[in-house]
């Protein structure tokens, strides 16, 4: 039995795929909830851009992400040496139990 409800249910979902696909809609969570909702696309982008402007976002020319990443790598860059010297003299002064 438990194959066949296996095999119902890779129809069923295939099926939805074909059926979200064809109606131009996504399948999506829904708010705080551990549920699933099928919306349409426009009706889920009109949804994500009221809530955007409703809430003051900002739209950026250029993802932060890079300018971030190369400052902590600079940061990084900058305190391995010391952490290296430090770690260093503090094996020097541990006995081998200490370590």
């Amino acid at each position: 039995m438990a194959g066949r409800s296996n095999v119902l249910q890779k129809y069923v979902v295939k099926e939805l795929n074909k059926k979200v696909a064809t109606e131009n809609a996504i399948i999506t969570q829904a708010d705080k909830e551990k549920t699933v909702v099928i919306i349409y696309s426009k009706g889920y982008s009109d949804k994500i851009q009221s809530f955007l402007t409703a809430n003051n976002f900002n739209t950026l020319a250029k993802s932060p992400a890079e300018k971030f990443q190369k400052l902590i790598h600079k940061t990084k860059q900058s305190i391995q040496p010391k952490w290296t010297q430090e770690r260093s003299s503090l094996k020097s002064k541990l006995t081998w139990e200490q370590w």
